[in-house]
């Protein structure tokens, strides 16, 4: 017998978006997809599942799409469907706000939380101390991370040092606490003292930096859209569509589209947690 999944999706003022697809998954305890089950188009506000039952051990995952493009919502591991009754209440359902309008800020503007990568860098071995960080975009789409400082071996020298960034839509179904992925594009650039071991360690915390930021930055742009439209429920799991890093000789940036969902109801029952 088909299970039905409530499954709302809204746009800017308010209303339906059509055209919506619901993908359900069997989930590995990891979050790795081990199965995708079926595709099934949202109808009046319902998905039918129609697979067989959850496998011992797995774990449900549902996104939702716009035709075949990259999902809106990602639902993390679920112990079981929404919709499903429980003691607590008598159904649950996925909200999402489907936006359409883009949202940006400066790589080095006080939205983009630049702070947090300082900080980051602060945390570094003793022997590497970090003054000044830059941040920049090239014309291949990387944010560039430019970091000065000095290296103490047998006496103090100064560096510089010069990281390109490749960065990625997160989109796995089982893991929506990631909106962003951050990568290093080629290697690093040192000029000044030679970094030696340190340059692993450098790179480690550029990209735990960056990754930090623009996960706050980008959550904090979803809560905006759900506040500024007056969404009536929160935007706990968020995803993007869209990614575009822009240079700028003074003010470089990037431009997203962000969407912000939930699950309302039996939220702490269904979605499983480490």
């Amino acid at each position: 017998m088909p299970s039905t999944v409530p499954i709302r999706v809204v746009d800017e003022y308010g209303t339906t978006v059509p055209g919506m697809v619901a993908v359900f998954y069997w989930l590995e305890p990891s979050g790795r997809i081990a199965k995708v089950v079926e595709y099934v188009p949202i109808q009046n506000g319902v998905a039918l599942y129609n697979g067989e039952p959850l496998p011992e051990g797995a774990f449900f995952g549902v996104t939702v799409h716009k035709g075949s493009g990259l999902p809106v919502f990602r639902s993390g591991r679920l112990t079981k469907l929404p919709g499903s009754p429980s003691e607590v209440v008598a159904t649950s359902r996925i909200n999402v706000f489907h936006s359409s309008v883009g949202a940006n800020f400066g790589l080095n503007s006080p939205d983009g939380s630049p702070a947090l990568i300082r900080e980051r860098l602060s945390n570094l071995p003793s022997r590497l101390r970090v003054e000044e960080v830059r941040l920049e975009a090239d014309n291949e789409g990387h944010e560039v991370v430019n970091v000065q400082g000095w290296v103490r071996r047998l006496w103090s020298a100064p560096f510089n040092y010069s990281l390109a960034l490749k960065l990625s839509i997160a989109s796995e179904p089982g893991h929506p606490e990631d909106v962003i992925l951050i990568e290093p594009a080629r290697a690093g650039v040192t000029t000044g003292a030679n970094l030696g071991d340190l340059r692993l360690l450098l790179d480690r915390a550029i990209v735990d930096g960056v990754k930090q930021a623009l996960e706050v930055a980008i959550r904090h742009i979803a809560s905006l859209q759900h506040l500024i439209r007056g969404t009536d429920f929160p935007a706990t799991l968020v995803s993007m569509t869209s990614l575009t890093v822009v240079p700028s000789h003074w003010d470089p940036s990037i431009s997203m589209l962000v969407h912000g969902g939930t699950i309302s109801g039996i939220a702490e029952e269904v979605i499983a947690r480490d």
